[in-house]
């Protein structure tokens, strides 16, 4: 199957500054998995706005938000803030 492209939004990168590289490494390495495997079970589930699904992955204590759009083939990492 050919990867998934996967985008981070600026306040998604923004957030990531103040990881330590451990966490940091682990978000990005979670994020080529996502490429890889678009559809891995999440932690938790919500919905946006508009009624997309919003994928939400527990690393390092932080949660990342994420969509899958399949029809384009795109993943958007959306946000990462402190879990709980």
């Amino acid at each position: 199957m050919k990867p998934y492209f996967v985008s981070l939004r600026i306040e998604a990168v923004e957030a990531s500054r103040g990881l330590t590289r451990r966490d940091r490494e682990k978000i990005y390495r979670f994020a080529h998995s996502l490429a890889r495997n678009p559809f891995q079970p999440s932690d938790n589930t919500e919905y946006d706005s508009q009624g997309r699904l919003r994928e939400i992955k527990i690393i390092a204590g932080l949660a990342v938000i994420y969509h899958v759009d399949d029809a384009d083939r795109e993943v958007r990492i959306l946000d990462v803030r402190p879990a709980g």
